[in-house]
């Protein structure tokens, strides 16, 4: 087999098996915790992004452009303190990729997703807040996605911002920017052989912004826009605290 038949495999194999959260910008919301100690919290969660992701393999690179991902999540926190609260994130994700390079036009199946991460407060100054997130989210699986050929996966998304929040009447203005690290590993088994493939996403620096309006009580709307040197994303949620 072919290198570049190889890497087209790698290709199939990151948008038939990976359309998960690992190749996407997951929501963050406001950069700080928003919990007080011992509370927890509930929600779904959103996200729309469109990354470039590069594949080496033996030397050999092709970037695939505009990997599409919709990702749906549920969310639950805990307090631990009334500065630091961490959360998981359970849910799918699913990719689409239409490549003219590779002759690719592929809608992916929604697959398992799943993350954890916490917030701290740093410092605050009356209506504004100074703060830290950290989330990493994974996936591993396996499949055949052609006759005598399966690919197994391995990778992870790392995620850490920090950033203000200001607090308005009945809303709250929060971003700034964030350090982004995704990788993994593909075996791509067939007949007579085995490869295994890297994949990195291209950029790893971003900013974000976004704003939390108080739709009820103890009831908070998040809505942001996330952006990389190559990959944007849009994101909202609906969080109730308890």
């Amino acid at each position: 087999m072919e290198k570049k038949m190889l890497l087209l495999g790698a290709v199939l194999v990151v948008v038939g098996l990976c359309s998960s959260a690992a190749l996407a910008i997951q929501p963050m919301g406001p950069p700080m915790a928003g919990l007080k100690q011992g509370q927890f919290s509930v929600g779904v969660e959103y996200g729309y992004s469109e990354t470039d992701v590069e594949l080496s393999e033996s030397g050999m690179s092709e970037t695939l452009e505009g990997v599409k991902t919709n990702i749906f999540v549920a969310n639950l926190g805990y307090g631990f303190t009334d500065k630091i609260e961490g959360f998981i994130r359970l849910g799918g994700a699913q990719a689409d990729v239409k490549d003219s390079d590779f002759d690719i036009d592929f809608n992916g199946d929604m697959q398992f997703a799943f993350g954890l991460g916490a917030k701290a407060t740093l410092a605050q100054d009356g209506d504004l807040t100074w703060g830290t997130l950290f989330q990493i989210g994974w996936i591993q699986t396996e499949d055949e996605f052609e006759p005598d050929v399966t690919g197994e996966i391995d990778t992870y998304e790392i995620l850490i911002a920090a950033g203000p929040t200001y607090k308005m009447e009945g809303w709250s203005l929060y971003g700034g920017p964030f350090l982004q690290y995704i990788n993994g590993d593909f075996d791509v088994k067939y007949p007579g052989g085995k490869d295994s493939i890297d994949v990195e996403e291209e950029s790893e620096f971003g900013g974000y912004i976004g704003a939390q309006v108080d739709i009820a009580e103890n009831t908070l709307l998040n809505v942001e826009y996330q952006i990389t040197g190559d990959a944007w994303a849009i994101g909202t949620g609906i969080v109730w605290k308890f």
